[in-house]
């Protein structure tokens, strides 16, 4: 009878491959739950549990609803005429550029800096000039590079030289990039 019950516990201890079928076993009980053969690395899942197997849903496919449109109906738009728009354009504020101008010789560099922006944004070709000055004498790289920011937003040829010449031989690299960048806006310009 020892050698049955050893033989049958060497029996389920070894591996079996898990095929279809009845099977019969023989259960010996040693106080603890032993449950066997093992199918993988679960080892309480017996034959009766069958793998699960999810099903994706069918695509759906959606189309847009047709839309009719019915004509609309003819309204009469009553003429109004249209005044001509002025040819002559209006001047740049005297007053807010001759503050920018007289900002220009300020001894704060960002005064001169903010005066130099401010002229290239009215776009004032009155300004040119003193831009260029800044542009080659003034001793703030902030303020050169305002200076060829806002002769590159004036966008006239009168300031190309100086540009070209910053571009060339500044001591700041900001300023050079800028002074480049400005006169290649000012060539763009000229050949439209």
């Amino acid at each position: 009878m020892r050698h049955a019950i050893l033989f049958a516990l060497i029996l389920t201890s070894l591996p079996s491959v898990a095929q279809a079928g009845v099977r019969w076993s023989i259960g010996v009980n040693l106080g603890a739950p032993c449950y066997g053969p093992y199918y993988g690395p679960y080892p309480y899942y017996g034959p009766c549990y069958r793998p699960v197997v999810y099903l994706a849903p069918p695509p759906l496919i959606y189309a847009p609803a047709p839309v009719y449109l019915a004509p609309a109906p003819a309204i009469a738009v009553p003429a109004v005429p249209v005044a001509a728009a002025p040819s002559v354009v209006r001047a740049a504020r005297p007053a807010v550029e001759s503050a920018h101008l007289a900002s220009l010789n300020d001894p704060v560099a960002k005064t001169r800096a903010d005066a130099c922006i401010g002229l290239g944004r009215a776009k004032d070709t009155r300004a040119l000039v003193s831009l260029a000055r800044c542009l080659k004498e003034d001793d703030n790289p902030q303020v050169r590079d305002a200076a060829a920011r806002a002769l590159g937003l004036i966008g006239s040829p009168v300031g190309l030289d100086a540009l070209q010449r910053a571009a060339s031989n500044d001591a700041d690299r900001d300023v050079r990039r800028s002074a480049s960048f400005a006169a290649e806006v000012i060539r763009a310009n000229m050949e439209r």
